[in-house]
């Protein structure tokens, strides 16, 4: 283990008995310090928004997940709505969403002014490629979602329907920062669609410390158009020096300096926490090896077990589901149940073990010793 679990090894002590929280968020002593000492640098200055650590964070962000251009802002949800309108800033179309995913999912579609077509899931809880094709012409283009960390298998398949038709593919890789494609470990989770977005909420693999996002793409003129909208359509001011100049439509969705600073640090631990979840992830494999849908392409950012189970401790807390109520049964966009039942039956009946980045060995086989499979 690293210095990552410096800090719980007090669990071990009989004065300090191991719980298990839901979730548990530390930022390393090392980093804190560096954090410190910008920010530190930032009161000198006054320089807390629109400086050189946004700029650098987006660029190293984007070489981390190999594509070209990259634009902060301060939610996923802002960055996948922005990147609806920088595709299609005037037209109105319809976009397939899986029916178990987070309501911000939805809420960036309707909230660029589109429409949503919800979809069924296969086995990996991840938008069915089948249940795709029956809608596929009445959808212009799709979002696809990496449930708990995992790429699907048939991503790619995902990918290829979508290029047939000449239609774009949205990533939401809100929870895969770092995950690879379950055949081609080359291919990271931020490349499989046109445009893909991803989340730093204090949660998620890696945190800015709030609320952050970021939307990543190979094309510069919808990174342009991306960094237009979040600052009220002002343009570039490198080529306004008054920087008063509005030419399109937009709002308020940047990311400051803080954040950026925090999030730097997180990039440069995000292969070690990844490393520390698949060591977890295996001592829990080996206790329910027929249970869960964790592949080790994927980051483990959520350990799902498909089968009823029993805490016998109140020191151990699950983590809670990754979504339990689907898109179709929500009151906001309700189609009434039945219509998704493989969606139905597996955000109803999954759970998830507690993971997080600095997890000790000892905290997870206090986890096994205290669940049993009903």
């Amino acid at each position: 283990m690293s210095e990552l679990t410096d800090k719980v090894k007090e669990c071990s002590d009989a004065t300090h008995p191991i719980k298990i929280p839901p979730q548990r968020i530390r930022i390393p002593t090392a980093d804190r310090k560096k954090i410190h000492c910008e920010i530190e640098k930032l009161f000198n200055t006054g320089m807390f928004a629109y400086g050189h650590n946004v700029k650098l964070f987006e660029q190293q962000f984007a070489k981390f997940c190999g594509r070209k251009y990259a634009v902060a802002m301060n939610s996923c949800t802002t960055a996948l709505e922005v990147a609806f309108r920088s595709i299609y800033p005037n037209n109105r179309i319809t976009v397939a969403v899986p029916t178990n995913t987070y309501m911000a999912s939805a809420n960036a579609v309707i909230n660029a002014g589109h429409t949503v077509k919800l979809v069924d899931c296969d086995d990996d809880m991840n938008m069915s490629v089948d249940e795709l094709k029956k809608v596929i012409d009445q959808v212009q283009a799709v979002l696809l979602v990496h449930i708990g960390g995992n790429i699907s298998e048939r991503s790619l398949e995902i990918r290829e329907l979508c290029e047939s038709r000449g239609m774009p593919l949205y990533e939401d890789a809100a929870h895969a920062h770092g995950s690879t494609h379950p055949y081609d470990t080359n291919l990271k989770a931020g490349n499989i669609g046109h445009i893909s977005c991803f989340s730093f909420y204090p949660t998620k693999m890696m945190t800015v410390g709030g609320e952050g996002g970021m939307m990543l793409t190979d094309e510069r003129r919808i990174a342009e158009l991306a960094r237009f909208y979040r600052h009220h359509g002002r343009m570039n001011p490198k080529k306004d020096k008054f920087n008063y100049t509005h030419i399109q439509a937009g709002s308020n969705f940047c990311m400051d300096e803080i954040r950026a600073i925090i999030g730097l640090t997180q990039l440069k631990r995000l292969p070690e926490f990844i490393a520390n979840r698949h060591e977890i992830a295996k001592i829990y494999i080996k206790k329910f090896p027929s249970l869960t849908t964790v592949r080790f392409a994927g980051n483990c950012y959520k350990f799902i077990i498909m089968d009823k189970i029993k805490v016998l401790s109140p020191d151990v807390s699950l983590s809670g589901p990754v979504y339990r109520v689907p898109l179709h049964l929500q009151p906001y966009l309700f189609e009434g149940p039945g219509k998704y039942p493989k969606a139905e039956d597996l955000c109803f009946r999954h759970n998830c073990l507690p993971i997080y980045n600095d997890m000790t060995v000892e905290e997870a086989k206090f986890v096994v010793d205290n669940i049993q499979v009903e």
